[in-house]
């Protein structure tokens, strides 16, 4: 694979489902991957935010799918690496 090629994450990072074998700690622990990764990457990551992440920064009332456990270590990442994230968010 060449290493220069673009890479989009399309969001719904944090969206587990049980029934695929995906905790909620397995989740956030690749949550957190990805946003290394785009630190590392910015000029060819882009990172964008689907509708699963956007009650972690109250952009959305739906919290049908939210992570309670884990939601103010999900809102504190997404707030410290904001600019990181292409459709951002305030």
């Amino acid at each position: 694979m060449d290493s220069n090629l673009p890479v989009i994450f399309l969001g719904d990072y944090i969206d587990p489902y049980a029934y695929e074998g995906i905790t909620e700690e397995m989740a956030l622990k690749e949550f957190k991957d990805i946003v290394q990764f785009a630190k590392m990457e910015p000029d060819r990551v882009t990172l964008l935010l689907g509708n699963h992440i956007l009650h972690y920064v109250g952009l959305s009332d739906d919290t049908c799918r939210l992570d309670w456990t884990h939601r103010k270590e999900i809102y504190n990442i997404l707030k410290e690496n904001q600019p990181l994230f292409l459709n951002g968010f305030k």
